[in-house]
């Protein structure tokens, strides 16, 4: 496929040498980074008009390349298909290209619904995957109607295409949701965690990001200001300090390989929002860079704790600190977890979480 004439380049950027602009490159980087802006929202209930990015490229551009080495391409607006469902099929054929030739696509526009894609997309060359998803509601809507945000999560579960292995839901908020929406979650055994468990530090979802091969972002999980940057904005959420923190968390996860940040109101002009987002995409950028420059080969320290629950086996790296719960030699088995876990294991307590996930 000719994506030229599905992708709008983006105009020229004036950058000083030490900034991101100047090393952001305008033809495919394998092994690099590939942006790419969406417009689509029918499947939020809105249009697909061309929207405006250059507000957050002139943020992001300006922004410091710091020591990165991995290179970063810009492969511009996708132009919006006639229907919702040519969007998403030349999105997908994108996305498939990006990873044929080793590059980490990242979504920035659309609503959430297209997350359905970006998972597809990977199933082709992934298995077994892992999609953490950041939102604040929880729609298992079960229709027959068109992919849409309130059906698409359903849809992902019960995909024989995609064969999801594990999803996390971090950033719900209870009074906006069904409690049996998060009941039927805990009960197929995905992971949950509540707003209030996500913020003050990464600490508690960091182990669910680490294996995480999809990490699909709402903008409705950040608390909104007077300007809300959601096209649902919330009055709790994520601060902006702590959604810089999870997008470096999103670039250090060991699997991660596609991201996307959705329902995004770009329609005001504020450039709070425009600078929000750049950053969002830069503590992402920053992220990979820093994992990729830790050594192939790792050390572990090896805990084996004994309580009345039975004998357990945790392990440290010596390099990053992470800690990892599971026995025998292949770390690849091995389930990501925090430090607290640890020692609770030692104080006679088992998570429930960590012993469900490493049947």
């Amino acid at each position: 496929m000719n994506f030229e004439d599905f992708l709008a380049s983006p105009s020229p950027i004036k950058t000083e040498t030490w900034q991101l602009g100047s090393i952001i490159e305008k033809a495919p980087c394998p092994g690099g980074i590939a942006l790419i802006f969406v417009s689509e929202l029918r499947g939020y209930g809105m249009g697909a008009e061309p929207m405006d990015f250059s507000g957050i490229r002139r943020q992001l551009y300006k922004l410091s390349k710091l020591d990165f080495h991995v290179p970063v391409f810009d492969a511009g607006d996708l132009i919006s298909g006639r229907t919702y469902e040519d969007s998403c099929y030349v999105l997908e054929e994108f996305l498939v290209f990006c990873h044929t030739h080793q590059m980490l696509p990242m979504v920035i526009g659309g609503s959430s619904d297209l997350t359905y894609f970006l998972l597809r997309s990977l199933a082709q060359s992934e298995k077994n995957m892992m999609l953490a998803r950041f939102s604040s509601r929880v729609s298992l809507q079960d229709d027959e109607k068109s992919l849409s945000v309130q059906n698409f999560l359903t849809r992902t579960v019960s995909s024989q295409d995609i064969g999801l292995k594990a999803l996390c839901h971090l950033g719900h908020q209870k009074h906006l949701n069904a409690p049996e929406s998060i009941s039927l979650l805990r009960e197929v055994e995905f992971e949950t965690l509540r707003l209030a468990e996500l913020m003050n530090g990464t600490d508690n979802a960091e182990p669910l990001l680490r294996h995480a091969h999809v990490v699909s972002f709402s903008a409705d999980v950040m608390q909104s200001d007077a300007v809300g940057v959601s096209l649902s904005p919330q009055i709790n959420g994520l601060n902006r300090r702590e959604t810089m923190a999870y997008f470096k968390e999103m670039g250090l996860g060991e699997n991660i390989r596609t991201v996307g940040i959705f329902d995004l109101d770009l329609d005001s002009g504020n450039w709070q929002n425009h600078q929000l987002c750049a950053q969002m995409v830069w503590h992402f950028i920053e992220g990979v860079n820093i994992q990729r420059s830790h050594p192939k080969s790792r050390l572990y320290e090896t805990y084996h704790v004994l309580n009345d629950l039975g004998q357990w086996t945790f392990h440290r790296d010596t390099f990053s600190s992470k800690w990892y719960f599971g026995q025998g030699e292949d770390s690849t088995q091995w389930i990501p977890c925090r430090y607290q876990d640890y020692t609770e294991a030692k104080a006679g307590f088992m998570p429930p979480g960590l012993l469900r996930r490493s049947l």
